[in-house]
């Protein structure tokens, strides 16, 4: 199951961040990235998600329900700590956002979704600092639910790789995947096209790992790196933090990769 993103309206964010200029980004142009050698590659962090599931049979005599009172007290209860902007409910009242001061930034509550979304800047940090903030909303939206616990969770890191010669279509045509030209004009014909790439990873723990990289349509420079790990089974909110940390690396893994794919090495 993938992490799912959404916006205040309930849109995924994912062309957001494909097509987007925003500070990230901008950041790293106003470094002056151009790279002409691979093993120079970054890698800069934009957006953390983490997302779990109210278990869809509960245990408990009362299942837990997400009234509008209860949504009410745990924005209240966050709000005290996190200056979320403002909040929407569905017209049912059973499902509520939180919006942020972008879109990037969020919560949904929208069982037996809940997210928690967050915009990084860059730094481990700030990455780690984003983790710890979405394990102590989460925190608060289990107790003011009556959730004995969440299933599912799924970490979501946004990233854009700078690559060498500052042309991302190319690079992944030519160095990660190493395509014919010729074959490619076939496949064309007379359009433009470029590509992108999908590595599915599953790991002995029942974890898995699903990372797209394709060239960042906003600025073709750079690439977008869209990190899904997931996490199945009972989720240890305590673990988040660490979670993520695994996922981070999973990014670093990638760019590793790519840095000694096709004829990089």
């Amino acid at each position: 199951m993938v992490c799912p993103t959404l916006t205040a309206d309930g849109d995924l964010l994912e062309d957001a961040w494909r097509d987007d200029s925003r500070p990230s980004q901008r950041w790293a142009r106003s470094r002056g990235h151009s790279i002409d050698r691979v093993d120079q590659m970054q890698s800069v962090l934009r957006a953390l998600v983490a997302a779990v599931y109210v278990p869809p049979n509960s245990p408990v005599p009362n299942p837990p329900v997400a009234t509008r009172e209860a949504l009410n007290r745990i924005w209240t209860e966050v709000t005290s700590t996190y200056p979320y902007q403002s909040l929407q409910f569905s017209p049912q009242g059973d499902a509520v956002q939180f919006i942020g001061s972008s879109p990037e930034e969020g919560v949904t509550i929208q069982p037996p979704l809940v997210q928690v979304q967050e915009s990084v800047l860059g730094s481990l940090l700030s990455a780690e600092t984003s983790a710890r903030k979405a394990q102590a909303i989460l925190k608060t939206v289990q107790e003011h639910l009556g959730v004995p616990f969440f299933l599912n969770l799924g970490i979501r890191v946004i990233s854009n790789f700078t690559v060498p010669s500052n042309d991302g279509r190319d690079f992944i045509l030519h160095r990660a995947a190493v395509q014919d030209e010729a074959r490619l004009g076939e496949l064309a014909g007379g359009g433009y096209v470029w590509m992108g790439l999908k590595y599915v990873v599953h790991q002995a723990d029942g974890s898995f790992f699903t990372a797209v990289v394709e060239p960042l349509q906003a600025d073709p420079r750079m690439l977008y790196v869209d990190l899904d790990a997931q996490f199945p089974g009972m989720v240890a909110l305590d673990a988040i933090e660490e979670r993520t940390r695994d996922s981070m690396r999973y990014v670093d893994r990638v760019l590793d990769y790519l840095k000694h794919s096709g004829t990089a090495g």
